[in-house]
């Protein structure tokens, strides 16, 4: 045989024969639904009404039925194949093992043994005292039963006349010469009590035996297929019996050649014209028998096969024979399995199998918040960093490519490694595999938990936010903080957090603890990283870490300290390159600050004008709120770094204190510079957070906005403009909430007090005063960025 061998085979010469059929571990089990099955009995019929009586080739030509494509490996016989007691006796020669197509094989196995059954059934309403009906019974056992539909599901060879399931599943079932009991599979053990309970009907020894007692099968997916053939073979017996099939669509002679000898003639047209009465019955077993004939005859599958195994992988990983498109993991399963098998292990036995079974229908079934290309889609971005995969995360190639040259990249990385050191040195393939998985489920448990749970970063309470429920193991309130605007910011860190993330999650107590920190640690980092290029660069950070991932190869990472102190330090390296300054300059300070009121605009990422805010406003330096309006100092604003604020209403609608209607229009007493300064209006020092409700309900007036931020800081504020700024002086030190407004609430009311006359512009809200504000926020932040965040 060729290394690629394609063709053409009928139903009958594939299901027929001398080869048994064997299905690896590593496939699915029996799941093809009541539709699957209906239209495959449904487009066997369809194919039969075509059919003519002409020429065979002209038949073949118009009116056969394609039901699909099988990729099997020819292989021969192993001793793990039989049972114990009978290896000795090779009765089995060759094996096709089933790598693409045993659900169609599979059912095609369970629609004979059916019509074996239903045949059985009719056969009995013959009356064998009419030598016509006695004929037709024997050609139907001799032609359908025995010859077509019993050698569709079972085998026997000259060494032994029982027998047994042509098809076994590897690692539940193992062939037998007598043992009934060695077919544990749903499919294989329901063929064998079939087959015992055929034999007993044929032997005639135990007359009790009805054929309503046949067995069906306890697996549910199975029985839904078994009692689905026979519900559509009744179906088929309505429809064709009404049908003339003698002389329209067969030959007498072809469909029952028992009954067309030199020796006796039946004609069944003649037969039913002369007896009414047996129309039922007789058209009946046309009916079924031209069904059976033309299945087995003029039904084909495209049958691709290989001596190598291997080749036949590659094969299954190109072409898909179900109608429905092979998924990543549908193509990295078997490589799996191969892992396993080289260690003399079965994948479907291991813990490692579950895993994969785990992620698969995880990622695969969505969930009720996002759809499923959401999840699978975040789930590939994550691996195709994780294991250094340039392919694309949103198409089905690019996933194949993701997973399986990441489980290659994995093994190949152990055939490298002499040095004793790496994740994967002195790991046999099977724990490669296995750690493979794991590092699978990390990547959904990641998704899951966090980045695609709705519940993650908006039910909790008293900023107890859980890392990990099970272990009790809390988030620290300012990483909580931290890893909600990462979340809501940008994700291609996700791959970097993950790594640790998966140390973290495979630890045992006595080193959890110590992968916890460092997942902080790598939080805060990631949060910096992005953080400074959007400020500082104006980039986002996706060159930077995907040369992380291309240098570092997560896979093989041995994840310690060093691992997230050596990424701070490229990435300090990093950004000296593209700031074009080192920290050790004398104007680095002065230059980052200008840099931050330069990108740092109204137009800028929401959750970034947030994360600013809340870092300039939190535990504000003594000294730096000297003058009204910019940020001041007060304990109350060293809590503010907390999940709760994150996601807390006030702070969830950015708004201009100077309004933005300013650049169309002058509007007192705002100053007229501002209506031609729309670098000053969209800056961020004239930014701050507010509740969306009061956002949108604030009127441009210096007065309306100083009373409405009067009234965040106080719901039951009444006070009138005379008395505002002392009050709102007397909110700084005991307020709760909104701290980032204080300031700006009594630079406005005291701006206010002038009686719009300006005579002292010491508190005028003008562009030179923007500027100050902006610098001075953005020193702060940067101070506070280094003090909190690490």
């Amino acid at each position: 045989m060729s290394i690629y061998e394609g063709a053409s085979k009928s139903i009958g010469s594939y299901l027929q024969g001398e080869t048994y059929f064997f299905i690896p571990e590593y496939q699915r089990k029996y799941s093809w639904s009541e539709r699957n099955v209906k239209e495959l009995i449904s487009d066997i019929e369809i194919g039969l009404r075509s059919l003519t009586i002409a020429q065979e080739e002209k038949r073949e030509k118009n009116s056969s039925t394609y039901l699909g494509c099988v990729i099997d490996w020819h292989r021969d016989a192993k001793d793990s194949d039989y049972l114990a007691e009978h290896i000795n006796n090779k009765y089995i020669n060759k094996v096709r093992e089933l790598i693409d197509g045993q659900q169609r094989t599979s059912t095609l196995a369970i629609l004979s043994s059916r019509l074996y059954l239903k045949l059985e059934k009719i056969l009995l309403t013959l009356d064998l005292n009419i030598d016509e009906e006695k004929k037709l019974a024997e050609d139907v056992f001799k032609t359908y039963q025995e010859g077509i539909l019993l050698p569709s599901f079972s085998r026997k060879d000259a060494s032994s006349e029982t027998l047994r399931p042509f098809i076994i599943r590897e690692g539940e079932d193992l062939w037998s010469l007598e043992c009934s009991s060695s077919y544990k599979s749903p499919l294989s053990n329901y063929l064998s009590q079939i087959i015992v309970f055929i034999e007993k009907i044929n032997s005639g020894l135990d007359g009790s035996i009805e054929v309503e007692d046949a067995p069906c099968s306890d697996d549910e997916q199975l029985k839904v297929a078994i009692d689905t053939c026979d519900q559509q073979i009744e179906c088929l017996l309505d429809n064709l019996t009404e049908c003339r099939i003698i002389d329209v669509f067969f030959k007498g002679k072809e469909l029952f050649p028992g009954l067309n000898t030199k020796y006796s003639k039946v004609d069944l047209n003649e037969y039913i014209l002369n007896n009414p009465k047996r129309i039922q019955v007789i058209s009946e077993i046309i009916g079924l028998c031209s069904y059976i004939k033309y299945m087995h005859k003029y039904c084909f599958l495209t049958i691709i096969s290989s001596p190598s195994q291997e080749k036949s992988l590659d094969i299954f990983q190109s072409i898909n024979s179900t109608g429905e498109q092979l998924t990543a993991f549908d193509l990295v399963k078997p490589m799996l399995a191969k892992c396993f098998k080289a260690d003399n292990l079965l994948f479907k036995d291991s813990g490692a199998f579950k895993v994969f079974n785990e992620v698969d229908e995880w990622v695969s079934k969505g969930n009720k918040w996002y759809r499923s290309q959401t999840r699978i889609k975040s789930f590939f971005e994550i691996a195709k960093f994780y294991f250094n995969i340039d392919s694309q995360a949103s198409n089905l190639t690019g996933q194949r490519k993701i997973i399986t040259q990441g489980l290659s990249n994995c093994l190949k990385n152990r055939d490298e490694e002499g040095d004793g050191v790496g994740t994967y040195n002195n790991l046999n393939q099977s724990e490669i595999a296995t750690e493979f998985c794991e590092i699978l489920l990390s990547i959904k448990c990641y998704l899951e938990y966090f980045t695609l749970n709705k519940d993650f970063n908006t039910k909790f309470s008293d900023d107890a936010v859980y890392l990990d429920k099970s272990r009790q193991h809390l988030f620290d309130r300012k990483v909580a903080f931290n890893f909600f605007y990462i979340l809501d910011s940008h994700d291609i860190c996700n791959a970097f957090l993950v790594s640790i993330y998966h140390k973290y999650r495979m630890s045992h107590s006595e080193n959890s603890e110590s992968y916890k920190l460092l997942l902080f640690r790598a939080i805060n980092l990631s949060a910096i990283i992005f953080t400074k290029c959007r400020l500082l660069i104006n980039k986002y950070p996706d060159g930077f870490w995907k040369q992380k991932y291309k240098d570092g190869l997560l896979y093989k990472k041995e994840i310690e300290l060093s691992y997230v102190e050596n990424i701070k330090a490229s990435f300090d390296g990093h950004m000296e390159v593209q700031f074009g300054l080192s920290s050790s300059d004398a104007s680095f300070n002065e230059v980052q600050q200008q840099q931050i009121v330069k990108n740092l605009t109204y137009s800028s990422a929401k959750p970034l004008i947030k994360f600013f805010m809340f870092y300039a406003a939190t535990n504000t330096l003594p000294g730096t709120g000297e003058e009204v309006g910019l940020n001041r100092y007060s304990t109350k604003g060293n809590d503010l770094i907390r999940p709760s604020n994150w996601i807390n209403n006030d702070y969830q609608s950015v708004e201009h204190i100077a309004p933005k209607d300013l650049l169309n229009k002058q509007i007192p007493p705002w100053d007229i510079k501002l209506c031609d300064a729309s670098d000053s209006i969209n800056s961020v020092g004239n930014l701050t957070l507010l509740n969306p409700s009061i956002n949108y309900s604030i009127k441009c007036g210096a007065k309306a906005k100083a009373e409405a931020f009067a009234k965040l800081l106080d719901d039951n504020f009444t006070v009138e403009a005379q008395y505002i700024t002392d009050y709102c002086s007397s909110l700084v030190d005991y307020s709760e909430r909104l701290h980032h407004l204080k300031a700006i609430s009594e630079r406005l009311c005291k701006w206010v007090l002038v009686d719009l006359e300006k005579e002292d512009v010491t508190f005028d809200w003008d562009k030179d005063f923007i500027t100050k504000r902006s610098l001075r926020l953005a020193e702060i932040f940067l101070k506070n960025l280094q003090l909190e965040a690490l």
